[in-house]
């Protein structure tokens, strides 16, 4: 989740105990094992799908 205007990292992670199932941002390690797993051969097959790595924010 992004930052809002004037809002601090302390400030965002505190909001987002409350508004994102995970209660946190997800780190950038996070998403990029998501990118990983995408381009390697384990997904050959994944074809025609979003990855969403939100934290469970938009479910």
């Amino acid at each position: 989740m992004s930052l809002l205007p004037g809002e601090s990292d302390a400030e965002r992670a505190v909001r987002m105990k409350g508004e994102s199932p995970l209660g946190r941002v997800s780190t950038t390690a996070e998403v990029a094992a998501a990118v990983l797993y995408l381009a390697s051969a384990d997904a050959a097959s994944v074809l025609g799908t979003d990855l969403v790595v939100d934290g469970g924010a938009s479910a």
